[in-house]
């Protein structure tokens, strides 16, 4: 009679006993620490433990740059198909950089989310991001949002007239819409999947509509204080009534537009504005190579750019090398549109949260109703 041994799974008892020893010793030494000191070291073993995950993965992307391997690996039906791809887009990115995503993880010189901007940059570049060492240099020394904005314009040097062209184009090909129910929540889903300056302008839209809902219901001055829909819910009904035509209640409820336009509702208060950032050169005809940026968007086509200019809606600002007088006298409280402009071109959205331009307010740095000097 043979006996015949699993030694792979006495291997795998052995590990899994020793890790939890280790993660017990953790648990005991977080208890001693202060709650901020203990959430800093926590996040370290996080980085740590990631680092290790990315080098473990790495070896399983193959040749050719397919992560399949990788993602079977992840695939213990506990984790998103998102998460399983941004973990796998990672492996990738640390592969084609000979470890170096990996290291900056368990260093810490990286953190997670500095690492996936690398390799969503590594990924829109044919692995150029992972090996570009003043890259990986900006983005570990900068904050995640700050990082966004190096990692977008890293990218931006990199493109070309026809490559933007080429990938909206592909997107535009492969847009679709999908009616589903959620399991989760038993609710109808409308997804809508296309190109990103069509998405773009569906949400400004609906964003907007949302907010002249929002003063419909009270906005500021709401006397109880609570409003009757959520934020989620308004952009809903928005969506409900810029496709349907109709007046959304905020108890859901659905009624036609009148036809003397007294609901408020026929057409948003104000339209989302679209800035669009390009040089004269551009504008004149000089320089056809150039391309503009749409702020909160990105770089974007010219055959997109040609669409935008002719609709009447569009209100283009062009600055020369003095710029214009901005300044105005306190007796005038709001922001002007060239002003808001300009903020916009500035700052392309909240400094502090980095919400889109379009969900911005603009404000002094000295309080309006300050004493004057």
């Amino acid at each position: 009679m043979a006996a015949v041994f699993d030694l792979d799974a006495g291997a795998r008892v052995r590990a899994a006993r020793l890790i939890d020893v280790g993660l017990d010793a953790v648990a005991s030494a977080i208890s001693t620490l202060p709650a901020k000191d203990a959430v800093a070291e926590l996040s370290r073993a996080q980085r740590r433990l990631a680092g290790l995950e990315a080098d473990l993965l790495a070896a399983h992307v193959r040749a050719d740059g397919t992560t399949g391997d990788a993602e079977k690996l992840l695939g213990d039906g506990r984790m998103s198909r998102r998460e399983t791809r941004r973990r796998s887009r990672r492996a990738k990115s640390n592969a084609s950089s000979g470890g170096k995503i990996g290291e900056g993880l368990a260093s810490g010189d990286l953190s997670e989310e500095q690492a996936d901007l690398l390799a969503e940059a590594d990924e829109k570049s044919d692995g150029a991001a992972s090996v570009d060492e003043d890259l990986f240099g900006a983005i570990s020394a900068a904050d995640p949002d700050a990082g966004r904005v190096i990692r977008d314009e890293w990218l931006a040097k990199r493109q070309t007239k026809d490559g933007v062209e080429t990938e909206h184009r592909r997107q535009r090909a492969l847009r679709r819409m999908q009616s589903y129910l959620s399991k989760k929540h038993g609710l109808g889903v409308i997804s809508l999947e296309g190109d990103s300056v069509a998405q773009r302008r569906m949400l400004e839209a609906i964003r907007a509509r949302a907010d002249e809902m929002y003063r419909r219901d009270g906005g500021r001055d709401l006397a109880s204080g609570a409003h009757p829909r959520t934020r989620a819910q308004r952009e809903f009904d928005a969506a409900m009534e810029l496709l349907c035509g109709l007046t959304v209640s905020p108890d859901g409820s659905t009624a036609p537009v009148p036809n003397d336009g007294s609901a408020g509702v026929a057409r948003p208060a104000n339209q989302p504005r679209i800035v669009v950032g390009l040089t004269v050169d551009k504008l004149c005809g000089r320089d056809p190579a150039a391309l503009a940026t749409q702020i909160g968007l990105g770089l974007i086509p010219d055959s997109v750019l040609a669409d935008y200019a002719g609709h009447a809606e569009i209100v283009a600002a062009l600055f020369d090398t003095s710029g214009e007088q901005l300044w105005q006298a306190r007796l005038k409280r709001h922001a002007t549109g060239a002003q808001r402009i300009a903020l916009i071109m500035r700052d392309r959205g909240c400094v502090r949260c980095g919400a889109s331009h379009t969900e911005c307010e603009a404000h002094h740095v000295m309080p309006w109703h300050a004493p004057g000097k």
